[in-house]
Order: structure tokens, then sequence, then C-alpha cells
């Protein structure tokens, strides 16, 4: 027998964004490019707090991405556990995207 498909209607995203340089550009597009996507419900951007606020892309995300939800967290610290995220964030996510790590090792507890 076939298997009916299944349709996400709705779906919450997740960008573990680091403190900027080219990872914070892309972060920042991939946020514009999921708000124009209607099976996304929520956006949110946990942003590392150790970023610019002044500086680009930062500094736009009130104006370009005004329905994005942004969090920032010291994600260098390595006393917080996953437990201590999970509070910080208060949702769970059907799609997460580690825009952090630049190796194996990074992110993990947001996931």
């Amino acid at each position: 027998p076939t298997r009916p498909r299944i349709s996400l209607s709705m779906s919450a995203a997740l960008i573990v964004q680091n403190k900027g340089g080219g990872h914070g550009e892309l972060g920042f597009q991939l946020a514009k490019n999921l708000s124009s996507n209607s099976k996304i419900s929520s956006i949110t951007i946990l942003q590392d707090s150790a970023c610019s606020d002044s500086k680009e892309p930062f500094v736009s995300y009130a104006s370009d991405i005004p329905d994005v939800k942004v969090v920032k967290a010291d994600l260098a610290d390595e006393s917080m556990t996953a437990e201590d995220m999970q509070k910080l964030l208060g949702q769970s996510y059907e799609y997460v995207w580690d825009n952090a790590s630049k190796g194996a090792v990074g992110a993990g507890k947001a996931v």
C-alpha cells in the first residue's frame, strides 16, 4: 500500500548564529528567505551575544526581518547546559540550522 503524503502546515525554524563575519550575513539572508516561506510558522535566531549590534547585518535585524525573534546568549559559555538553552529558547523547533560552529563540535546544546 502507498503511504499518504504528509505535509507540515506549520513549522518552527531556529538559526544558531555566531558573532559575525561571513556567518552573520549567511544567517541573516537565511532568515530573510525563510520569512517568505509559507510553511515556516516562526523563525528564531539564537544569536551569540558577542556580536556587535552596531554592525551589519545585526543592525538591520529590526528593520529587515521584524518578525524574526532574536534571542541572545553567550554561545562560548561552556557552563550552559542543554536544559538552560531550552529554557532560554522556550520552544522546540522542526528545523535547526547551525550557523555558528566551524567544526563537529559546536551548537549541539541548541539542537
